[in-house]
């Protein structure tokens, strides 16, 4: 499926588009897709629809991808309408806006941990330290700012009340909100959608500013291995830590986190898999909405929620199958 047969759309100054789609799922990882599919490297931004006007001839309905599509052929869609009923119709078409400008260089320091790997996260615009509001942080985000700082043994998104962990907000703007990180950028400043000190009076509070914990060493008295499969290489996936085996949630789950725990277990990739391996007996969720950059060979490395922290019933269960 190439974008121009499946999404109509015009490029003005080589900066927005609009394409004839409805109910579209304008996540951060689909709008980042299209612009790249169309030369943009640097990301872009969902836009409310018509900003563009209005589209013309058949419409997709329902577009949705998966976090870790390349191409459009990935992604799943209802159907096309050639006549639009009064229920998906031209005025409701989206936009885009790819970004075109180089990323800047975004100074990233963490305030009220213990050590320099964990805290509040802070970062540098226009002279002045600010927060980053919390609406949308994930673990993908997450994974950047601790890349940024030299961390490369995974970490936790901390995806609760800063204040809980690292004291009341300091003094300072909250310079970001709604971060669109994919998780493969080395630095913040890379990240698409950087829009400085906008939307922020919905981060008003210290329950609203992101946090981050970045491991610096591998976790401790930590194991992996597969339960509930037909073989080895097949099961729902099973993590040890702190005296006690977990469940890893299906949230966000996709073959590069499952070919994550099939090469710390000596396989060469990883399909993911869900509820078919679950036995009846779960253990407790550990890790949810797990993020593993692609390529990564140990489990341990990869983000997530922060430890016991899930939103998943008992059916949510992440699987794999190795090869």
């Amino acid at each position: 499926m190439s974008l121009t047969s499946s999404v109509r759309y015009w490029d003005t100054g080589n900066i927005s588009l609009t394409s004839s789609v409805r109910y579209w799922d304008t996540g951060k990882h689909v709008v980042n897709l299209v612009c790249e599919i169309l030369g943009y490297s640097h990301g872009g931004l969902p836009k409310p629809k018509l900003t563009y006007g209005f589209g013309r001839g058949p419409i997709m309905v329902d577009l949705d991808c998966p976090w870790d599509a390349t191409n459009l052929d990935q992604c799943s869609q209802t159907g096309w309408s050639q006549n639009p009923p009064r229920v998906c119709n031209h005025d409701a078409d989206v936009g885009v806006a790819c970004r075109t400008t180089p990323p800047e260089d975004v100074p990233v320091r963490l305030i009220g941990g213990t050590g320099p790997n964990e805290g509040r996260v802070q970062v540098r615009h226009d002279g002045q330290w600010g927060t980053v509001c919390n609406q949308d942080w994930d673990p993908r985000d997450a994974a950047v700012i601790c890349q940024q700082l030299g961390y490369s043994y995974g970490g936790e998104a901390m995806m609760w009340p800063a204040r809980n962990n690292f004291g009341a907000r300091p003094p300072g703007p909250i310079w970001l909100n709604e971060l669109s990180c994919g998780g493969k950028e080395p630095r913040l400043g890379e990240c698409p959608g950087l829009v400085w000190g906008e939307d922020a009076h919905h981060c008003r509070t210290i329950f609203m500013d992101a946090s981050v914990r970045c491991y610096t060493e591998n976790i401790p008295d930590f194991q992996i291995r597969l339960v509930g499969g037909e073989n080895n290489q097949t099961g729902r996936v099973n993590i040890y830590h702190g005296g006690r085996w977990w469940d890893v949630c299906d949230d966000w789950w996709a073959d590069d986190d499952a070919s994550a725990v099939c090469r710390t277990l000596g396989y060469r990739k990883g399909n993911a898999t869900y509820v078919q391996y679950n036995t009846g007996r779960l253990d407790g969720f550990g890790w949810d909405m797990v993020y593993c950059a692609p390529g990564t060979t140990d489990f341990r490395h990869c983000f997530h929620r922060g430890w016991g922290r899930h939103t998943c019933y008992w059916y949510e269960v992440a699987g794999v199958v190795c090869e």
